[in-house]
């Protein structure tokens, strides 16, 4: 787009309000991207997670490892059930403490 010699205002102002739109400033390219590099402790903390979990191939140890799991938390359920019958019984006998003779 090319002026006069000399500009106005007003014709600084008819062109910021009607075609400043319309100007391309960079150009119809698009604008390169960065590839930003991953942090070097991603594939790390991957590779560790992979080697907590060690893929078993006999079924005879996929079905160990079910009965072990299945046992852990049956366990895991009578502890927490013997637990709190041990502290009703606890709360039984301080309340009959407190009875009163």
């Amino acid at each position: 787009m090319v002026f006069g010699a000399e500009l106005s205002d007003e014709e600084i102002l008819q062109f910021a309000t009607s075609k400043w739109a319309q100007l391309a400033f960079f150009g119809d390219e698009p604008a390169e991207t960065r590839n930003l590099a991953k942090s070097p402790k991603c594939p790390a903390r991957e590779a560790s997670k992979a080697l907590k979990h060690p893929a078993m191939g006999a079924k005879a140890q996929q079905a160990l490892a079910r009965q072990r799991e299945t046992m852990k938390r049956e366990s895991a359920h009578t502890r927490s059930q013997r637990r709190a019958d041990e502290a009703e019984v606890r709360f039984e006998q301080r309340k009959l403490k407190h009875r009163g003779h």
